[in-house]
């Protein structure tokens, strides 16, 4: 239960940072810092607690990782690809509502950050897709057999 609220709080957290973002169109290296930040401690958390009740779906786990380095490092960052390698987490494994609901949000803001923001600048947000990364390698080390 813990968990959750902390859950709801970094998520009541973000929705006043991505309001200001999507309503000037750019964003600071700060607030991308804090979503990236965010963005980390959500893919933490549902892999940790999908792969607590669920270690045989440890290796999608370990593909969305992968992949999210491959999107990370490239030379012209594919923001959109993040977003669908995010969206395939099996979230409903979590079997909390309150934890499904927090996580299908960050999704939402996520996907509205990939269409309100200005495609010249897309590459700054670099740091989301890191913290996305580190978020599931996070988890999958909280998760180890």
């Amino acid at each position: 239960m813990k968990r959750t609220q902390s859950l709801v709080a970094a998520f009541v957290a973000v929705i006043a940072t991505v309001a200001m973002l999507t309503g000037c169109g750019t964003a600071s290296p700060s607030t991308i810092r804090h979503i990236a930040t965010f963005s980390r401690i959500t893919a933490k958390d549902s892999t940790y607690l999908v792969l607590k009740n669920n270690p045989q779906l440890r290796p999608q786990f370990v593909l969305a990782r992968d992949e999210l380095t491959v999107v990370a490092t490239a030379t012209n960052l594919d923001f959109s690809l993040a977003i669908s390698i995010v969206s395939q987490f099996p979230i409903k494994e979590i079997h909390n509502p309150m934890a499904e609901m927090v996580i299908q949000d960050a999704q939402l803001i996520l996907s509205d950050l990939n269409l309100s923001y200005p495609l010249d600048k897309v590459d700054n947000l670099r740091p989301i897709v890191l913290g996305l990364r580190d978020g599931v390698d996070d988890g999958l080390k909280l998760a180890a057999p």
